[in-house]
C-alpha cells in the first residue's frame, strides 16, 4: 500500500538506512533516543498490583535480564533498528542454568537448573526475505537470509519478540518514524547537492 515507489520492496530499507546513516538531525535524534532508553532502571513487577513485589516469580524474571550473554545496554542498541526500519524482531535463544560453563555463551551466574535466556538476537530487519500468516492473518512465523551461510531460515513468531512502530492491518513490518521525513530528506540532499555543483 506504500505510495511511492522508492519505498517498496528492498529500496524501503536502503532508503531508511541512508537517512538514518547520513542525515545529521535523524542520527542525533536517534541517538538521544538510545541514549534515554539506555537510562532507564528497568527491572519486573507484577502483573496483579496486589502481588508480592519480592516473590520468587518477580526475582527469577528480574534474574533473567542480567544472565544474558550480552549487556541489557546492547539490546537497547539493537532494538534502536525498530524507529528506524519500523520493525525489529528478535530470537529469544535460551539455556540452562547450570553454572559456569567452558562455552561463554551457556554460561550463567545461577546454577538452579531452570531455564534462562541466552540471549536476545536480533534478526535484522535488511536480513528479512518474506512473513508467513495463516488463514486469518495471524503471524506464523519469519524467513531470515543472513550471513555468513546466507541460507533461508524459518523462525517460527513463538521463538520471536517482534517489535513494531504504528503496527496497521496486522502488517508485520509497522510504519518507520523515518516515513513521514522521507520527501524531505530527498529535497534537502538533492538542494545540498545543486549548491555544491554551484559553488564548485
Amino acid at each position: 500500500e506504500e505510495w511511492l515507489r522508492q519505498l517498496t520492496g528492498t529500496r524501503r530499507l536502503k532508503a531508511f538506512r541512508e537517512m538514518a546513516d547520513n542525515d545529521d538531525i535523524i542520527g542525533a535524534t536517534f541517538y538521544a533516543i538510545e541514549m534515554l532508553l539506555r537510562g532507564v532502571d528497568w527491572k519486573a513487577e507484577p502483573a496483579d498490583p496486589e502481588a508480592d513485589k519480592e516473590s520468587e516469580q518477580v526475582k527469577y524474571v528480574d534474574s533473567l535480564l542480567g544472565d544474558m550473554s550480552h549487556a541489557w545496554s546492547d539490546f537497547i542498541s539493537e532494538w534502536m533498528a525498530c524507529p528506524a526500519y519500523g520493525f525489529a524482531p528478535f530470537e529469544i535463544v535460551l539455556k540452562k542454568r547450570v553454572g559456569v560453563q567452558s562455552q561463554p555463551g551457556l554460561s550463567s551466574q545461577y546454577d538452579d537448573g531452570k531455564l534462562g535466556i541466552r540471549k536476545l538476537a536480533i534478526r535484522h530487519p535488511d536480513s528479512i526475505t518474506r512473513w508467513f500468516f495463516d488463514e486469518q492473518g495471524g503471524i506464523q512465523a519469519l524467513e531470515q537470509v543472513a550471513p555468513p551461510t546466507y541460507r533461508a531460515v524459518t523462525i517460527p513468531i513463538e521463538k520471536l519478540l517482534l517489535f513494531r512502530v504504528r503496527a496497521r492491518k496486522g502488517n508485520p513490518e509497522g510504519t518507520p518514524l523515518l516515513r513521514n521525513a522521507y520527501i524531505s530528506y530527498m529535497r534537502k540532499k538533492r538542494i545540498t547537492e545543486i549548491e555544491a555543483i554551484g559553488i564548485e
